[in-house]
């Protein structure tokens, strides 16, 4: 999109020597930046990088970020990539004076050639020569209608990369948590103060003052606009599983000594000329080498992102949950049908085994139990207290009955133990008799033809059955005390597994602060 001819459609920027009115660009350094690409390649040149130093009059600049974009989440590299789009503007009133005349140049001097031609217009009529890329116009009289200060001087940059940094998924399915993206600003003017020298081109001088004719106050980065969503038409969504939900710019302070002190494992050597950990420290700012710290003004750009949670609540949390609705059924089950019971725990549990497999697909790995492997451990959990209820519950309504046939295994083993010896005895005392054999029938008749004394039959029946009427109200106990064991069960198994889930995904959902931590190396100035 062409500028109109009032901002000066054709663009040159040369540096002057003079600091003094020179056009100067901030050095904005995209630090969490480093695209997909092989080591050489990866050596590039930061696409906000800027020249120069900053005139008197620039003390602010303006820093607006869109995410035109969203391209991807990858939830196992822990990468995401977007398209970005940086407005910078700041105050230069020397900027459109030298824009018109080195444009002239341009249109009259054939031997002109022009060494960073900008990217937002015509190449043949917006040589940049002060900046490394990217669009500037002069006074920004086509970025709106009005309201435009004169000396105005804005730049567009385009960023399309692959960022990297560590997310968490401790809230699966239902999470939300913030994409960073940092901007580091490299003030030229704070490498001259309280007449110190830090870098080496610049040794002919001991301060800005020197350098001005006049104290430069520094440059301030200041956050302004920012947007979702820019030249990017059309319905539907940005990427897979996930939507931007929000953005905001906030500005930090950064020491670099704080950053280096608190993540390094080990100090500096004690003969390193730039210890970054020294092995003591002298004061907040300098290290134990006399070192000067230097603290830096830094841009994060948080993108809110948010998962579509629709999608894993159908592939991941509803078949656990089918597979406890159908545990619940095994309760309407004959509680006396224990096999029957068993074996629909047994199925129950192999299904969700194999389920597991394709529910492990879509949860994201960590080092952490996500609420929905939470949720599948709870259902093993529910499967094996229902297979331990029915037994219980089966022992409870055969107690009479197992009791009896325990009792009478063990008078077996006492009578079986009992002819044993008594078989034992025999053998050791062989008598022979022409008797023995008729002596034996004769008992076997006697005994068979003696009838009982009819008192002592008639006590015998009346005993056994008071004793069958005790033993039908001793069962149907046992039966009533089963039933409402088992009803007991059903409920409270089903109301706590009911509690559990709810509080797995109530308890860990919604928004994850990724970056409560970094306090220490980053403090926040509004």
């Amino acid at each position: 999109m062409a500028l109109p001819r009032a901002a000066a459609a054709a663009v040159e920027w040369r540096r002057r020597q003079a600091p003094p009115g020179c056009l100067w660009l901030p050095l904005l350094v995209l630090v969490l930046t480093l695209p997909h690409a092989r080591p050489c390649q990866a050596q590039m040149q930061s696409p906000l990088k800027g020249a120069g130093l900053p005139p008197l009059e620039t003390t602010e600049i303006f820093v607006s970020a869109y995410l035109d974009r969203l391209l991807r989440i990858d939830e196992e590299g822990y990468v995401w990539e977007a398209v970005m789009y940086f407005y910078i503007s700041w105050y230069d009133p020397s900027a459109y004076a030298q824009v018109a005349a080195n444009t002239e140049r341009m249109w009259t001097d054939p031997t002109y050639v022009c060494k960073r031609p900008c990217s937002t217009e015509a190449d043949q009529f917006t040589p940049d020569d002060s900046a490394s890329t990217g669009g500037a116009s002069v006074d920004a009289q086509g970025w709106t209608s009005r309201g435009m200060k004169a000396g105005s001087v804005v730049r567009e940059v385009r960023v399309h990369g692959s960022f990297y940094q560590p997310m968490s998924f401790q809230n699966f399915p239902f999470e939300s948590f913030d994409l960073l993206l940092e901007l580091r600003l490299m003030d030229p003017t704070k490498m001259f103060t309280n007449n110190t020298m830090l870098l080496a081109p610049f040794h002919m001088f001991t301060n800005n003052t020197t350098i001005y004719g006049a104290h430069h106050p520094g440059v301030t980065m200041q956050p302004s606009s920012a947007g979702l969503r820019l030249w990017t038409l059309g319905r539907g969504d940005d990427t897979a599983s996930w939507r931007a939900a929000d953005i905001r710019l906030e500005r930090f302070q950064g020491s670099m000594s704080s950053w280096f002190r608190e993540n390094s494992l080990l100090p500096s050597h004690p003969r390193d000329p730039n210890p970054l950990k020294p092995l003591a420290q002298q004061g907040a700012s300098a290290n134990a080498g006399g070192y000067r710290d230097t603290t830096d003004q830094i841009l994060g750009v948080f993108i809110t992102v948010e998962r579509f949670w629709k999608p894993s609540l159908i592939n991941v949390v509803l078949p656990i949950l089918l597979v406890f609705m159908l545990g619940m059924a095994v309760f309407v089950i004959d509680k006396s049908r224990l096999d029957i019971r068993l074996e629909v725990v047994v199925a129950l549990f192999l299904s969700l085994t194999t389920a597991q497999f394709t529910i492990q697909s879509h949860v994201p790995t960590s080092s952490y139990l996500v609420p929905t492997t939470q949720l599948l451990l709870a259902t093993y959990c529910f499967l094996f207290l229902v297979s331990l209820e029915s037994i219980f519950v089966f022992y409870v309504l055969r107690w009479r009955p197992m009791r009896e046939l325990g009792q009478h295994r063990q008078h077996a083993a006492r009578r079986y133990s009992q002819l044993r010896v008594e078989s034992g005895q025999r053998r050791g005392l062989a008598r022979f008799s022409v008797f023995g054999v008729a002596e034996t029938q004769r008992s076997s008749v006697a005994w068979h033809t003696t009838p009982p004394p009819p008192p002592q039959q008639q006590q015998q029946q009346q005993r056994q059955a008071g004793q069958h009427g005790a033993d039908s109200m001793e069962r149907a106990w046992h039966e009533y005390l089963a039933h409402h064991l088992d009803r007991i069960a059903a409920v409270t198994l089903g109301l706590g597994y009911s509690i559990a889930t709810i509080l797995i995904f109530t308890l860990q959902s919604g928004y994850i602060d990724l970056f409560a931590e970094n306090s220490a190396f980053l403090t926040s100035d509004g």
